[in-house]
């Protein structure tokens, strides 16, 4: 499993980015068949005027194609008071344990 993020301006978010990356995420998920392996996360705590999509998703194809079509960086564990976005309710708790 893999971390991956993208930053996004308040201008980007204003003009929909985040959206649109969020209903491609939830395509993806979906079509995937909702895996426990996959899921993504908002820091909404803008710093210096940024918001922080992250992606945790397994080592697939179509999980791949996702990074490239949004431009997803590899990237740490998120911080554990990030918002669920896509995913299964445990995600936030096994985060906080370090299990993911």
């Amino acid at each position: 499993m893999y971390w991956y993020r993208i930053q996004l301006s308040s201008a980007q978010v204003a003009a929909g980015d985040a959206q649109r990356i969020h209903k491609k995420f939830e395509k993806v998920f979906h079509t995937a068949r909702a895996p426990t392996d996959m899921a993504m996360l908002t820091d909404t705590l803008a710093v210096q005027d940024l918001i922080t999509l992250y992606f945790y998703l397994p080592a697939a194809d179509f999980a791949e194609a996702f990074i490239l079509s949004v431009n997803a960086k590899p990237c740490e564990r998120p911080p554990p008071d990030v918002a669920l976005s896509v995913g299964h309710n445990d995600v936030r708790e096994r985060l906080r344990r370090g299990e993911i």
